[in-house]
């Protein structure tokens, strides 16, 4: 009975030891809460932020220490960097607040983004206070598309590639919505036709003006043989601009080998350099080379013709250039019936 006893004392003594703990932490913590709650992220929406008229944008967040002790504060983080967090006191005595200055950047994309901003302290109970921001991102002008690939074509066929995207404008409610879109292509490879669509409310609250902007490969571009790579120009009246790439490709029936030719380093006054390339068509193409474009000091002699094949001597003359250092340029072969065939040569030439 006496051993029943001191067991049934030693486990109340025991639970009772560990209830006055608890109250005991839970006491000190309600007086020493720090500067927040555990596991606790502040959300402050910032809203749809107009990039092109605020890049921007400077948030100051009070940071208090509502305890009863002292907190030192270690410093703050953020989770990108386009933010910069800077906070000017080191030490909050109780009852103490100071300024958390956050600095974001807003990308000229159009995005709904958040950036997460931590102040570290050496309080026990709560050592981070964090803060995610968040914000819906407009830029100006907005294509749906990042690049355009239009497909691919081959010198043999008729039809044209085409291909189209739709480009938003962004304005707010004292800016005129007569704002003209104008295109222009890289070069003549590219025929390019922008055409208004609406005018309306986006889902993010700002007026919009859309565009569809439709590219379409010119006679020229799909007589030019390769993986092609381009870009589309687009500006506004009020001058915003971005460009948009776009990305084709047009078999050959004829094959250029090789497609680089490369003359290594000399001097002006070395002697002429050789090298030999070969044009290869398939059968029932035409052959005949209607005109060859190159530098100057680049000659291009036919030797021999056997069929489906033409063998082309490449002369380079390092007298003829007054150019010293690295140089390139093209070889184009223009055939009768409008295909283009390009190879590139480069050199070097030594500095005395």
């Amino acid at each position: 009975m006496i051993r029943l006893g001191i067991q049934v004392f030693t486990f109340v003594f025991i639970v009772t030891g560990v209830i006055l703990l608890g109250l005991s932490q839970r006491d000190n913590y309600t007086q020493h809460p720090g500067v927040t709650k555990p596991n606790n992220t502040e959300v402050i929406d910032l809203g749809v932020i107009h990039a092109f008229r605020t890049p921007q944008i400077v948030r100051i967040i009070p940071v208090g220490n509502y305890g009863t002790e002292p907190i030192r504060i270690k410093g703050s983080a953020v989770s990108c960097g386009c933010t910069i967090a800077s906070i000017k006191k080191s030490e909050l005595k109780p009852g103490e607040t100071v300024d958390l200055e956050v600095d974001i950047k807003m990308p000229f994309v159009l995005s709904s983004s958040s950036v997460l901003v931590s102040v570290k302290t050496d309080d026990i109970q709560v050592p981070e206070r964090n803060f995610e921001l968040r914000y819906c991102s407009l830029p100006r002008i907005h294509p749906n598309k990042e690049s355009l690939d239009i497909g691919t074509t081959s010198t043999k066929e008729s039809d044209q590639l085409t291909g189209n995207f739709r480009v938003q404008r962004f304005y707010l409610p004292d800016e005129s919505e007569d704002i003209g879109l104008y295109a222009i292509a890289s070069n003549k490879d590219l025929l390019v036709e922008v055409r208004k669509a609406k005018s309306s409310l986006s889902t993010f609250g700002a007026l919009t003006n859309e565009w569809t902007v439709n590219v379409q490969l010119s006679e020229a571009g799909s007589r030019r043989v390769g993986r092609r790579n381009e870009r589309i120009e687009l500006k506004t009246d009020d001058n915003d601009l971005i460009q948009i790439p776009v990305n084709w490709e047009v078999l050959s029936s004829r094959e250029i080998s090789p497609r680089a030719i490369g003359f290594g380093s000399c001097k002006q006054t070395d002697k002429p350099i050789r090298k030999v390339i070969q044009l290869k068509s398939q059968p029932n193409s035409h052959l005949r080379v209607r005109s060859i474009d190159k530098d100057m000091f680049v000659k291009v002699v036919a030797q021999n013709h056997e069929n489906s094949i033409q063998t082309y001597e490449v002369v380079f003359d390092p007298s003829k250039s007054e150019v010293k250092g690295p140089q390139s340029g093209p070889i184009v072969f223009r055939f009768e019936d409008g295909e283009i065939v390009e190879c590139e040569w480069f050199a070097s030439i030594e500095t005395e």
